[in-house]
């Protein structure tokens, strides 16, 4: 009886070995069958690559000169702000100057005991 049971496990895993190989024979010739398609879709793959790699270049190209630009408005806006401020600062010495002279003049004709007032249009119009 016990070869019985030794023959039909012999059996059983031979069977089993006669599948394990036709299924990695199906598997072989299912991948030939593939090899062509696999290789046209990895080509198109590296091409996909290939351009994605390039717009990141170009990415980095653009972004760089738009850091270039912000650095160059920021020092023209310094730039700018300076001359403002130094505009700014000339019309404030003028002005002081201007008051200063005024209070000046101011001074003298109180010395002098002149009164100033306002100069009348009418006169303006009689010189001519």
């Amino acid at each position: 009886m016990s070869t019985n049971i030794d023959d039909s496990r012999g059996d059983k895993t031979a069977s089993r070995r006669e599948n394990n190989r036709l299924a990695q024979q199906r598997f072989r010739e299912k991948a030939k069958r593939r090899e062509p398609e696999l290789e046209r879709e990895t080509a198109t793959a590296h091409e996909e690559i290939a351009a994605l790699l390039k717009e990141q270049q170009d990415l980095c190209q653009e972004r760089d000169a738009v850091d270039q630009t912000l650095k160059s408005a920021t020092i023209l806006r310094g730039r700018l702000s300076n001359a403002m401020v130094e505009d700014e600062w000339g019309r404030v010495c003028a002005l002081a100057t201007d008051v200063s002279l005024t209070i000046d003049l101011i001074k003298r004709h109180k010395q002098t005991g002149v009164t100033l007032s306002p100069p009348d249009p009418r006169d303006t119009h009689r010189k001519n």
